[in-house]
């Protein structure tokens, strides 16, 4: 008998263009704490000088903060892996998290009251990993900290991250290559979600042959408020660069309203949970991913 298994999917998935803040750094290195909720990233920060809990995203292009504060007439339309959904545009005076700042920065509301009450923690907001488009992002999972550095050369024993990736950026999401039966897919690299997701286009096609089903299943959850249950298939073998993540479990969703939305073939969801690693580096400049185990 399948059973469903449930899990918090952060994943938001937001398409926007033309993004654009005006972002100051208040320090040269900045050191944000963080707590696991779920398997999601959640850290502290600030909002015209109003405190509270942001999930740390990037599976996310945008600030997004909780609507009850805000009130604007300007409506956008974004589409999420559970559907699509309408946000107000505002624009927030002075975000603060660390020892970064970022003035006059665009931004949505919406409402978070539901994924505060299952993630059981009281939301102000989602932090998209592209406000730091300018920074080095260390994840540090021992420590539990996220620091930001202007230069690589910066980062505290570098030559310890024996692992080293290329990315693609596409409208602010970082995509990683994923490799499964000698075939290149590419994944959304994600802190918001406790799950791995694959495209199950890839599934019903019999494209991979390496993986089972599960008598499982995985309950998502996005932006949208909706919910959707997946199967879940397991994956004997998939390589992030020169490393073999064994035995993944993935929940098979459709992601093609996604895709036609983005431009992009987005083949999967590969949350940071689910990655044997200590520390993570992110350089988005260089578009270069390089993993500490």
């Amino acid at each position: 008998m399948n059973y469903v298994f449930k899990n918090i999917l952060f994943f938001s998935f937001l398409v926007t263009f033309g993004l654009q803040s005006g972002l100051s750094m208040a320090t040269p290195t900045s050191s944000i704490p963080f707590i696991k909720s779920h398997g999601l990233i959640i850290i502290n920060a600030s909002i015209n000088g109003q405190n509270g809990a942001f999930i740390f995203d990037s599976g996310c292009n945008s600030l997004i903060v909780h609507a009850q504060n805000f009130n604007s007439e300007v409506a956008a339309t974004f589409e999420t892996v559970n559907g699509s959904i309408d946000m107000q545009e505002i624009e927030i005076a002075d975000f603060r998290v660390g020892g970064f700042e970022a003035k006059n920065v665009e931004a949505y509301a919406q409402d978070l009251s539901l994924l505060s009450a299952r993630t059981g923690v009281d939301l102000s907001g989602i932090v998209g990993v592209h406000l730091f488009e300018n920074q080095i992002v260390h994840i540090d999972n021992e420590s539990h900290v996220i620091e930001l550095y202007k230069d690589l050369n910066q980062v505290n024993n570098l030559s310890a991250y024996s692992v080293e990736s290329t990315f693609t950026i596409k409208e602010g999401l970082v995509f990683v290559p994923i490799v499964i039966d000698h075939q290149v897919y590419q994944f959304l690299l994600d802190t918001g979600s406790s799950a791995s997701f694959i495209n199950k286009e890839l599934i019903s096609n019999q494209t991979i042959t390496s993986m089972h089903p599960l008598k499982k299943e995985v309950e998502s959850f996005s932006l949208s408020n909706e919910s959707s249950v997946s199967t879940v298939y397991l994956f004997q073998k998939v390589g992030l660069s020169n490393i073999q993540i064994t035995d993944l479990e993935m929940g098979a969703i459709d992601l093609s309203l996604v895709n036609q939305e983005l431009g992009f073939k987005v083949d999967g969801i590969l949350s940071i949970e689910q990655i044997p690693v200590s520390n993570m580096l992110i350089d988005i400049a260089s578009k270069k991913l390089y993993l500490r185990l």
